[in-house]
Order: structure tokens, then C-alpha cells, then sequence
């Protein structure tokens, strides 16, 4: 009877850490859109022409890795936010909320710019196949100045059988988050071997 009832108990664990992940590798993906960026308040956000990219891509259980690629504002590029182990839930009408999620160091510029980063989890959401995230990002000056960022994306369709056999053949390769193919893999960073993510 205890090994019955053990036996359940995993089945169960199981089947809820199945499920989690499942909700993960739903939303993994990559998502192309428009950023809106304010150094004023959420009210004055405005969305530039520029197209950006977000990739989602499944962690564990029930968490994604959040990268937004090329993250700068007023003409300067500051490099990538890459936001690690940001839970996912799905919600009884389909959408999928984020969950709380640690706040990220980073250093742009060489150190000339610290900051912190992470989700808001009270107002990100994925309808379908359309992210709307905000990072809330903090400029580490000499006090904290929030910058608002927004990102409006819809995610890209999958690949086609031809194009899946095409990269199943391709064995190594190595492509960074912007999806550029690389020689050989960094010494450090984040980047994506045979369509795995790898980080050193």
C-alpha cells in the first residue's frame, strides 16, 4: 500500500512538472516587434520603427529565458538583457502570465552604464502568439532613474518540415542571439548549438 500511494504521489509530481514545462516550450520562441522606450513615465511611451527581437526560450519546469536582443535608446546600442528563470503560468482563458521573477544586473558600456532589470509580472502577458512585455530597468546613476521599456512582438511561425531537415543536417552550428551563424561557439555568453541554448 505505501508503494502504491508513493507511486502516486511521484505520478502526480510528474504529470504537474510535464504540464509546467509544456507551458514553457508553448511560449519558447522568437518573437519580432516593436520597442517602446521612456525616460519620463509609462504614459509616454511610443513605440520606433526599429524592429527588435525577443527570444523565449524553455529553462526548466515551468520557466523561460527571456533575451531581448540589441536593447539601447536615444541612437545608442547598450547590448542585451537576458532575464533567466522568469516563471510562466497559463490561466483558465488561455493567456499566460509571467511569474515573479529575480531582478538582473548589468553593465553596458563597458561599465559606463549599470543597471538592474527584470519582468513586471503584473502587466506582461502572452495572448496567443502576442507578447507585450515590460522591463522594468533601473539606471544605476547617481540615483535610481527608471527607464520604461515596452516590448509589443508576435512570435514566428515554426519551421517547415524542409527547413527542420535543413538544420537537423547542419550538425555544430552555432548562431548567436541575433540569429547570426558563428564559426566557432564564444568563451562566454549566450548562445545556440544544434538549436539548443548553451551559456558559459
Amino acid at each position: 500500500m505505501k508503494k502504491f500511494l508513493l507511486s502516486l504521489v511521484a505520478l502526480f509530481l510528474m504529470a504537474g512538472t510535464t504540464h509546467a514545462q509544456a507551458v514553457a516550450n508553448e511560449v519558447a520562441g522568437n518573437y519580432t516587434g516593436k520597442l517602446a522606450i521612456s525616460l519620463t513615465s509609462k504614459d509616454d511611451l511610443q513605440f520606433g520603427e526599429e524592429t527588435y527581437n525577443v527570444i523565449l526560450t524553455a529553462d526548466g519546469n515551468n520557466t523561460v529565458t527571456f533575451a531581448l536582443n540589441n536593447f539601447g535608446f536615444s541612437g545608442m546600442n547598450l547590448g542585451d538583457i537576458v532575464l533567466p528563470n522568469i516563471p510562466v503560468q497559463k490561466q483558465t482563458n488561455g493567456s499566460i502570465l509571467f511569474g515573479e521573477n529575480a531582478i538582473k544586473n548589468f553593465s553596458f558600456l563597458d561599465g559606463a552604464i549599470v543597471a538592474t532589470a527584470k519582468i513586471n509580472e503584473t502587466s506582461s502577458i502572452i495572448k496567443g502568439d502576442s507578447l507585450i512585455a515590460d522591463v522594468d530597468v533601473i539606471w544605476k546613476a547617481s540615483e535610481d532613474m527608471p527607464i520604461y521599456v515596452q516590448f509589443k512582438g508576435k512570435k514566428e511561425a515554426t519551421a517547415t518540415g524542409i527547413q527542420q531537415a535543413a538544420t537537423k543536417n547542419a550538425a555544430n552550428t552555432i548562431y548567436d542571439l541575433q540569429g547570426r551563424r558563428l564559426q566557432k561557439a564564444p568563451n562566454k555568453g549566450l548562445f545556440i548549438l544544434n538549436g539548443k541554448k548553451v551559456i558559459r
